[in-house]
């Protein structure tokens, strides 16, 4: 179930994940601080405006379609439930379920820590 036009994603949220699934980083990382933070998983955390991007230019050799499920606000967090699409080597499309925690400061993430657990991804014909 992804959410409906009568259930509001601020547009600032929505704007960025169009940017991300269209792997415009030169755009998207426009929206962090130049001492964000980012972290998938138990991996270790990437601290750096630069560092960010380096880490996140590696998740676009595979296309991804984000689709919101559900997005809970409590300035500044952010929590957001997706469901992500990844396409695979080969064309083949796997569907995980996500959630990120954000948290902005002045307008900007500072924060981003994504919960994913990326086993399908990795498995065979990925």
């Amino acid at each position: 179930m992804s959410i409906t036009e009568e259930q509001t994603v601020p547009e600032w949220l929505r704007r960025h994940y169009e940017l991300v699934d269209a792997a415009d980083l030169d755009r998207y990382s426009q929206d962090f601080t130049d001492d964000i933070e980012v972290r998938f998983g138990s991996a270790e955390a990437v601290r750096g405006l630069e560092a960010v991007r380096e880490r996140l230019a590696a998740g676009h050799r595979r296309g991804m379609r984000h689709v919101f499920e559900r997005v809970w606000i409590s300035d500044p967090d952010v929590i957001v439930q997706f469901s992500v699409t990844y396409t695979l080597d080969g064309g083949r499309e796997v569907t995980v379920p996500v959630v990120s925690l954000i948290r902005r400061r002045e307008g900007l993430i500072d924060r981003l820590q994504v919960f994913i657990d990326p086993t399908p991804l990795n498995g065979p014909g990925s």
